[in-house]
């Protein structure tokens, strides 16, 4: 059994130019149509002729004085005179200067005979026995070391001498150009602002009282859901002209089920006295699984062929479609990871093949460097929602998610 709630919310506000707004208190029910007919106050921008004052400038002459800047030139005499400066010349002579000069003398041998002598002792048998000691030579190494003599020389020495150097600047006038002020006077021609009545083209907003008829036919796919929340339906003018309109649905709770506007239409027309819109809404309700893209749970066993291709399992679905992002990176043992390769594209395609539990990713011509021992694979997935339209739910579905693998080479 459908059951439902329809309450009938009438704000009028010259603020917001609303014309219709309903809420649907949402619990199963296939649709609604609504409806409102009722007299507005409209205004409208018209030309109008009135009578009003203009303006034109009118011409006189005016006698006036200023002080107006003018140049007068004067001389004077200067006199015959002596400017001197100093100036610098570089003068040399000859000095005598003294140096060390030192030569090495060798030294000589000198020798003594040194005397020998008789040492007495008594041993044990009591007897005197003595031997002589001594004698030979003794030589010793004199003379020789460094003798240092002072030795002149001729140099050169070069420093810079002051001098005075004069010359007479012959006397003559000098002239100056001195400014003065002098008072002008004479006849200048100044402006007067005069009024005079006319007629002008104004445009004025004139009020017109206007009947407006509104239907706008609500249709709600259910699929089956019910969940009670309530959805508000406006057309309402976009300005106090009433020549454009437009159509919004909001929610004004948040509910579990997706609500989908899935096609909306508004159509005005103006006939004499009466404003009438013609609105169509067509919305689905769903559940977030019906439309969520898949991802899979996991990427595991990473493998490179020498072609370039990077092969990796999953476990779960994928959507059909999407985009996938990839970063393959370089974990050096010191510094900072540096990237391999990338790749941004759309599948299926003929770089990214998705068969049973396993992906193939074509990296040739987009490896930028060799993998170390260590490296790691940077995934994220994209896919659209499984529906057309537009979501009214604040929360809407995760439309992608990324994955980190390290890969051993």
């Amino acid at each position: 059994m459908r059951i439902f709630l329809l309450s009938m919310v009438l704000i009028l506000s010259s603020q917001a130019f609303a014309n219709l707004e309903r809420t649907i208190q949402f619990n199963g029910q296939n649709g609604e149509t609504l409806t409102e007919k009722k007299e507005l106050d409209i205004f409208r921008s018209e030309p109008r002729e009135i009578d009003t004052t203009c303006y034109r400038d009118i011409p006189y002459q005016s006698y006036e004085c200023r002080n107006e800047t003018r140049y007068r030139q004067e001389c004077h005499y200067v006199p015959s005179r002596q400017e001197c400066r100093t100036e610098y010349e570089r003068q040399c002579r000859t000095v005598t200067r003294t140096r060390q000069q030192c030569t090495t003398n060798p030294g000589r041998q000198v020798c003594t005979e040194r005397p020998t002598r008789e040492v007495c002792r008594v041993d044990s048998s009591g007897q005197n026995r003595c031997t002589t000691v001594g004698g030979g030579q003794s030589c010793t190494t004199v003379g020789g070391g460094q003798t240092c003599t002072s030795v002149p020389y001729q140099d050169t020495e070069c420093s810079n001498v002051p001098r005075q150097s004069c010359h007479t600047i012959p006397g003559g006038n000098v002239c100056n150009q001195v400014p003065y002020y002098e008072e002008v006077c004479g006849y200048e021609t100044r402006y007067r602002s005069e009024g005079y009545a006319c007629r002008q083209t104004v445009m004025r907003d004139i009020p017109y009282k206007k009947q407006f008829i509104a239907n706008v036919d609500v249709r709600i796919i259910t699929n089956g859901i019910v969940e009670e929340f309530p959805l508000t339906v406006k057309a309402a003018a976009k300005n106090k002209y009433y020549e454009n309109f437009a159509l919004d649905i909001n929610l004004g709770k948040q509910p579990e089920a997706l609500v989908v506007v899935r096609s909306k239409k508004l159509e005005a027309k103006e006939e004499g006295n009466v404003i009438t819109l013609d609105g169509s809404v067509v919305i689905e309700i769903v559940s977030p699984e019906m439309v969520s893209p898949s991802f899979p749970v996991k990427f595991s066993k990473p493998k490179l062929s020498a072609q370039s291709v990077l092969s990796l399992e999953f476990d779960g679905s994928y959507s059909a479609t999407g985009s996938l992002q990839l970063e393959l990176l370089t974990n050096p043992t010191i510094g900072k990871d540096k990237v391999a390769a990338k790749l941004n594209e759309e599948y299926p395609s003929e770089r990214i093949v998705f068969e049973g539990n396993k992906v193939s990713i074509n990296l040739n011509g987009k490896m930028e460097r060799k993998l170390t021992k260590k490296n790691s694979i940077k995934i994220k997935l994209k896919a659209p929602v499984a529906i057309q339209g537009d979501i009214l739910n604040e929360k809407k579905p995760s439309v992608e998610k990324s994955y980190q693998i390290s890969f051993k080479k």
